[in-house]
């Protein structure tokens, strides 16, 4: 289906035209690429044979080292058997007896962590020996604009913000019909609802308020266990008969009933013993989130300044083959789940 639909190759368009300002710009959306098809294939072999036909004779014909060019097929290829959904893992904790879904929490972060030393590699080695990996021409990174974002960019700005912002409210124009306006105007918003969306999350996960345990609730689990085992001790120092030449030594209080002492505090911590407590309201906002949204909108205000109608081109030739491939990489996943 990836194939046929030629969703890989579009894909490497966009990432080559994105990236076209990075040295070795060919090797390093080879490898982005990889890592994303890896996410959806999970083996080795259709990777780097899609991947082989594709981008190996674009690298070669735009100049590129034969051993940067295969090491970079290659090298992204093999990404496929460690970023889940991986067929491999799957296999190996059927044989091992491990959980996949613990297989796969544990592969996700070095696997992307592999990819990003692999581009960086690329671009330090691109930069040091321009000559491996030539920049590309102007006749390649040429991007073609519609007519409306012509007209737009000579008559009010080359800015995507501002230019449709100007349009829509400035005088109509017949060549820009106010429907292709308002539909560029949400994909252009579409990152700035991204991260909106990212600090909701963390924001409700930062903010979370810790449950009070209400009176009158059983423990169940490995609370409940440990109870029962601490109730058991309890009841056995009790009966057993201390010498009278012998003093009673004192214990360090174990885990169970530092559990047990704990439920014991939460319980009589309820008023009165009769009502269950009541939620608590929200947490106060930690550090760590002002700075990660202060992160996100610096970068979000640099994202549009240079927000130009060429690169709004480029980014919805990434939508275009990306949101595909996610779905099949969501449906790949849920399956697996």
């Amino acid at each position: 289906m990836v194939e046929r639909s030629n969703l890989i190759g579009k894909l490497f368009k966009a990432l080559h035209l994105a990236t076209s300002r990075i040295p070795g710009s060919l090797a390093v959306a080879t490898i982005v690429t990889c890592a994303i098809f890896a996410t959806a294939s999970g083996i080795i072999g259709a990777v780097v044979t899609l991947m082989g036909l594709l981008a190996f004779p674009a690298m070669l014909k735009a100049g590129y080292g034969i051993r940067l060019a295969a090491g970079s097929v290659t090298a992204g290829g093999t990404l496929g058997i460690l970023i889940p959904p991986s067929v491999l893992l799957i296999l190996y904790g059927a044989t091992a007896g491990v959980s996949v879904v613990q297989l796969y929490a544990g592969a996700f972060f070095p696997g992307f962590m592999l990819a990003a030393l692999y581009v960086g590699y690329v671009i330090v080695y691109a930069k040091l020996k321009p000559s491996i990996a030539p920049p590309l021409s102007e006749e390649d990174a040429r991007v073609d604009l519609p007519k409306f974002a012509e007209i737009i960019a000579r008559t009010k700005s080359k800015n995507v913000l501002s230019g449709l912002i100007r349009a829509i409210k400035g005088k109509r124009n017949a060549d820009v019909p106010m429907r292709i306006l308002l539909n560029h105007m949400f994909i252009a918003l579409l990152p700035m609802l991204a991260v909106m969306l990212v600090l909701g999350s963390l924001y409700l996960v930062a903010t979370a308020p810790i449950e009070a345990v209400p009176e009158g609730v059983q423990a169940m689990g490995i609370a409940a266990t440990a109870t029962g085992e601490a109730e058991v001790q309890v009841g056995a120092c009790r009966n057993r008969k201390v010498p009278k030449n012998k003093k009673p030594s004192r214990q360090k209080p174990t885990r169970i009933s530092q559990l047990r002492l704990r439920f014991q505090t939460a319980a009589e911590a309820t008023p009165e013993g009769k009502e269950a407590a009541s939620p608590a309201g929200r947490n106060p906002i930690p550090t760590w989130w002002w700075i990660t949204a202060a992160i996100f909108v610096t970068g979000l205000v640099i994202f549009y300044a240079i927000f130009s109608f060429v690169r709004l081109e480029i980014f919805k030739m990434l939508l275009g083959s990306f949101f595909p491939l996610a779905l099949i990489i969501l449906g790949c996943s849920a399956r697996l789940w």
